[in-house]
């Protein structure tokens, strides 16, 4: 695993700032009755080795100070909140990292005991969060908190902060100038099926302060909350990992394409009334989810034109599939000749088989000498003849052999079904290609085609399934 360079001792580092327990009251996950700092260091490396073992690697990239090895710091990520993210972020690091995370990320049980063993600090939403938190940064902790969706009526991308904005600027309030506060955006890429990617990539942006050089603090958070927005925004939209502006529009227009062709497949009734398509386009809403989405997560577009891309690449296969049995000649439009076919196709296999028995040595040679790939056009007399100088003498050996184990009668049977068997292995060759093939495939193409319609609605589930997450992140119907 790569991690940020740092002058000092995975050990140093961890011992300088133990973590403690909280007072009764904290809404800290934990306990007085429990080593923190063993507990913790015990809890990530099993957790290094599950991400190794059964999920994938981590390796962190970004600036060349990396994570600060002490004092006071706020890694700032605009990744959705889970406890996965912060299991990710806790193995990452050699530091100890505290994580501040909504209480509703950790409802569930083993959530809530392996966050209270790593010392995950639960919001509530309420002031006495915050001050949990602050107490930890004012040790000189480090701390992970999520900038989540600002609940704005702006239109267009909006701005990443909530919670994590006000932790920064109220403990940055708290050290008042006597420690440096430094908050880091950080950039996570979570590959998501069906992607094979193999490492989960960690991207760290120089530091922000909560309130700009030469700009003088007001007394209202508000209005440092905005300074540190203005911050962060632009190393947000930094996001190396996110889809370039001529991809994203790809995208957008294969999610248009898509969303386009499950309102034709819908019947309407009566059919004059079906509803005009020429104008479609995709709604505001969409595409601000996906441009929110390309800044915040990423992996989650990448792994959704992935899955979309496979899908139409089997689709224009089915298509292509489709025109060339179209117009592979009138005796596919003919039962008795199709009859014929598929009759041939049975009958003839075992002397296909035996044509292949006796042609295999014949074709190894041809193979290893090059000369068994037929080239067209270019194709000259010489390689014909060369073949023939290649295989004739190999048929005469294998009938003289014949002749040596079962006599001269033998000899003569195999002498004449060697050639037709090799010839009519050319001929079946043809037939599986031209005639077999095609129609394999019309008898399949009902059962392909309802296969792709069934991974069409699948994908269009799953990005109902995201664009409904970002939704309930906002507050807001759409």
């Amino acid at each position: 695993m790569n991690r940020v360079p740092s002058a000092e001792k995975s050990t140093d580092r961890e011992t300088a700032h133990p973590l403690r327990s909280a007072e009764p009251d904290s809404p800290f996950l934990v306990g007085p009755e429990i080593e923190p700092t063993a507990v913790y260091r015990f809890l990530r490396s099993l957790i290094r080795l599950w991400l190794k073992v059964f999920r994938r690697p981590i390796r962190v990239l970004g600036a060349e100070d990396g994570l600060p090895a002490s004092g006071p710091v706020i890694l700032m990520s605009g990744h959705p909140p889970s406890i996965l993210a912060c299991l990710i972020f806790i193995a990452a690091f050699d530091r100890p990292l505290r994580c501040f995370l909504g209480r509703q990320y950790i409802a569930r049980a083993w959530a809530g005991l392996v966050g209270r063993a790593l010392g995950v600090i639960a919001d509530h939403g309420d002031a006495a969060s915050l001050e949990a938190a602050c107490r930890v940064g004012e040790r000189g902790e480090a701390l992970l908190a999520f900038a989540e969706l600002e609940k704005s009526s702006l239109e267009g991308v909006r701005p990443l902060g909530g919670r994590a904005v006000h932790l920064a600027v109220e403990l940055d309030k708290r050290l008042g100038g006597a420690s440096q506060l430094a908050v880091i955006p950080v950039h996570i890429f979570l590959p998501q099926p069906p992607l094979d990617s193999s490492e989960v990539l960690i991207q760290l942006e120089p530091p922000v302060r909560p309130v700009g050089e030469g700009v003088k603090p007001t007394p209202a958070v508000g209005s440092e909350a905005m300074e540190l927005l203005a911050a962060l925004e632009p190393a947000f939209r930094r996001n190396v990992f996110r889809l370039r502006p001529a991809d994203m529009r790809d995208f957008l227009a294969d999610i248009e394409d898509a969303l386009r062709q499950d309102l034709e497949s819908k019947p309407t009734r009566p059919p004059e009334r079906r509803t005009k398509l020429d104008g479609f386009v995709l709604s505001e809403f969409l595409v601000e989810w996906a441009e929110q989405e390309n800044q915040m997560n990423p992996a989650c577009l990448v792994a959704l034109r992935s899955e979309l891309d496979a899908w139409r690449e089997r689709q224009r296969a089915a298509s292509l599939l489709d025109i060339e049995a179209e117009t592979s000649g009138p005796w596919i439009r003919s039962a008795w000749r199709r009859s014929a076919a598929w009759a041939e196709t049975v009958a003839g296999l075992p002397v296909a088989v035996i044509g292949l028995v006796n042609s295999v040595v014949a074709l190894a040679v041809l193979k290893v000498s090059g000369l068994g790939r037929i080239k067209k056009p270019g194709e000259n007399s010489r390689r014909w003849l060369a073949r023939v100088g290649i295989v004739l003498p190999i048929l005469v050996l294998q009938v003289v052999v014949c002749d040596w184990r079962w006599g001269r009668s033998w000899a003569g049977v195999y002498a004449v079904s060697l050639p037709v068997s090799a010839l009519y292995l050319w001929r079946y060759a043809w037939l599986l290609m031209h005639r077999s093939r095609l129609l394999g495939w019309r008898s399949f193409n009902p059962r392909v085609r309802a296969r792709l319609e069934q991974k069409r609605r699948k994908w269009l589930r799953e990005l109902d399934l995201v664009r409904d997450a970002y939704t309930e992140r906002l507050g807001v119907a759409h």
